[in-house]
């Protein structure tokens, strides 16, 4: 029977790699995965706890559960992922449509302390993020409003985090960083100044325990501080330390 004409179901292509003048080729359902194997683990696919680079930092409104967090072989639905890890073996997954990746805009401040430079860097509100510290950090930074011109959303989702108003000193384009969950995060660094003890977060509501039914509200941040470059990339999120390197070589520049 002629089957070339039968609809295929969306499928994951897996080559075995056995050696031979034929491939074997096996499919799994699209979503598929499972436990990470682990020892294929590496900065593209690996466990969030044993990422060399420290763990995955996804926004601040995803809330127990992984309900929207990342799976193992990709992010939330309708983000394209390239690589995934199954078993000992690579997974490379289209999803079906497109779309475009969530945009988050955000503030790097930075001050001079003699000759050297300092940033402010966030930790994020709620019992998810209690215990996590190296890698779990972010820029204050939330997603743009609809038509919102990008370097106004990062001012006023500063604020809104922070309890302060920006500084109007000319912003340094930092330009964009992907983060593993497919999101895209544009910055800016600006240089200023603000008392970490005097931030005044607004506040969002989260369901806890998961899938608890309870909601408790929680800051989108509960404190931020001032690190030199080499604390800053540690604490920051892998993909957002990026930004700090960034803001170096521009003042380098200047």
């Amino acid at each position: 029977m002629d089957n070339s004409d039968v609809r295929r179901p969306n499928l994951v292509d897996k080559s075995l790699g056995i050696p031979g003048p034929r491939p074997i080729w096996f499919v799994l359902p699209e979503g598929a995965g499972g436990t990470d194997a682990g020892l294929v683990s590496d900065d593209r696919t690996g466990s969030p706890d044993r990422r060399s680079g420290g763990r995955k930092v996804d926004e601040a409104e995803v809330t127990g559960a992984a309900a929207a967090g990342p799976s193992l072989l990709g992010s939330v639905a309708g983000v394209e992922v390239q690589y995934g890890s199954f078993g000992r073996f690579r997974v490379r997954r289209i999803c079906s449509g497109s779309s475009m990746p969530k945009l988050s805009a955000g503030l790097l401040l930075y001050r001079r302390s003699g000759d050297d430079i300092q940033v402010l860097v966030a930790h994020p509100g709620g019992p998810i993020w209690s215990r996590r510290d190296a890698g779990a950090w972010s820029l204050p930074k939330g997603a743009a409003n609809e038509r919102e011109d990008l370097l106004d959303a990062a001012r006023r989702e500063f604020e809104e985090e922070t309890g302060y108003r920006p500084p109007d000193a000319n912003p340094i384009d930092l330009g964009e960083v992907r983060m593993r969950s497919g999101k895209v995060v544009h910055a800016w660094g600006v240089e200023g100044d603000l008392d970490p003890a005097r931030i005044q977060s607004m506040t969002v509501e989260v369901e806890w325990p998961p899938k608890s039914g309870r909601r408790i509200t929680v800051p989108e941040i509960d404190r931020v501080l001032w690190a030199d470059p080499a604390e800053a990339r540690r604490r920051l999120n892998p993909a957002q330390s990026a930004f700090v390197d960034r803001l170096l070589q521009a003042l380098a520049r200047a």
